[in-house]
């Protein structure tokens, strides 16, 4: 039984959803052709805070998003086990020895809450939600 498991907003553009709810999440490759979230290392990133998960659900990082779209968000269980709270980004992510990164807001200038597992096995699809 995986232990440490917390409930995570994970935003993703509504062209991904499909792909999302046939195969799971999964760890952008290296070459993925537009990719979003990498500071703390390849992995699955959501928040606790459902705006931080808003902002990659309107695309906002590419400033593509349209005003009057419909976005989607899923809320997952993430198995965070043991989480590696970094105090800057002085380190290779993910550090050895941990299952994943919970980051704090204020933690190299990040806003809002971040998780990020390494393995997909780490995350559990609960909600898809749409918003418009």
């Amino acid at each position: 039984m995986p232990h440490n498991v917390k409930l995570h907003w994970h935003g993703t553009k509504a062209s991904n959803i499909l792909s999302i709810l046939e195969q799971g999440l999964i760890i952008p490759p290296v070459n993925a052709i537009q990719c979003t979230g990498r500071m703390f290392g390849k992995g699955i990133y959501g928040s606790e805070q459902s705006t931080k998960a808003l902002n990659y659900a309107t695309n906002y990082w590419n400033q593509s998003g349209g005003n009057n779209q419909r976005v989607y968000m899923l809320l997952c269980e993430f198995a965070l086990g043991k989480a590696y709270s970094p105090t800057n980004l002085n380190v290779s992510f993910p550090v050895s020895g941990y299952d994943s990164t919970y980051v704090q807001p204020g933690t190299a200038n990040i806003i809002n809450q971040e998780s990020i597992v390494y393995s997909p096995e780490q995350v559990n699809i609960k909600y898809l939600c749409e918003f418009e």
